[in-house]
């Protein structure tokens, strides 16, 4: 098996006296689509700002590329760590391709301000304008976009630099079902290039796109492995407290609640 890229083990957080993430296990490879599925406040969104570094555990290992979390420095692990958060709040007028351009340059080191796309290269927003088909964006200030927009945007922007792991919560949360499908293979291609950790509500678009699975419930890790076989587990129905009717649709089983 390939050593994982990323190894969190026994993960606990601690937030006003609640421990929202309690004892939980991830692992992920290289050319891997990861699913975190679990009900609201079952700890995936949690777990993931741990494994971006925006909370720091109360207890547990993470191992960054087999090295211990702490041994990486900040800028290093932003080269090869991105995160896309549920809500991002852009507070200045960027346009697109600045975000596009910032995205690009992560990891980097500025030597003066004001940042300009020019100074990271027209060539990367180019390519990233061409691969999210964001033509009809690039020139429009972000806070003019829908918020389906925004989150294709961003996602762009999270993707820009080629970082070895992408974690993404909920990217699909306000995309309509084309652009869900869109982007859903287009993290599929991406997946060639890095590795990629998903919080997702959609266990059929789970069940179409991920590779692999873990199931949180209560702030723990109950179940993992491909995503067929948790999917298929009656412990899926226990942790979302709702009875599965599972209809196969050629290779891959429909969830229907019932």
């Amino acid at each position: 098996m390939t050593a994982p890229l990323l190894k969190a083990s026994n993960l606990s957080v601690t937030v006003n006296g609640a421990r929202p993430l309690d004892c939980a296990n991830i692992d992920i490879a290289a050319g891997e689509v990861l699913g975190i599925l679990g009900p609201n406040g079952s700890g995936k969104s949690t777990c993931l700002k741990v494994l971006a570094g925006v909370l720091s555990p109360a207890s547990g290992t993470i191992q960054l590329c087999g090295r211990d979390w702490a041994a990486w420095q900040p800028l290093e692990r932003a080269r090869r760590i991105a995160y896309l958060p549920q809500q991002a709040d852009i507070y200045w007028d960027f346009r697109v391709d600045d975000l596009l351009a910032l995205g690009a340059s992560r990891g980097q080191r500025f030597a003066g301000w004001p940042f300009t796309t020019a100074s990271t290269g027209a060539t990367d927003v180019a390519r990233l304008v061409q691969e999210f088909e964001l033509e009809a964006l690039q020139r429009r200030r972000f806070d003019t976009l829908s918020g389906g927009e925004q989150a294709r945007v961003l996602f762009a922007s999270a993707a820009a630099a080629r970082p070895a792991i992408l974690l993404a919560d909920e990217p699909t949360a306000s995309l309509d079902v084309c652009h869900q499908l869109a982007l859903m293979r287009r993290l599929r291609e991406l997946a060639s290039d890095m590795a990629l950790v998903l919080v997702l509500h959609d266990l059929n678009l789970a069940a179409r796109f991920v590779d692999r699975v873990v199931l949180f419930r209560d702030g723990r890790t109950v179940l993992e492995g491909p995503t067929a076989a948790v999917l298929a587990s009656p412990e899926v129905d226990r942790t979302f407290q709702v009875r599965f009717q599972r209809l196969p649709m050629g290779e891959q089983t429909l969830l229907m609640a019932e």
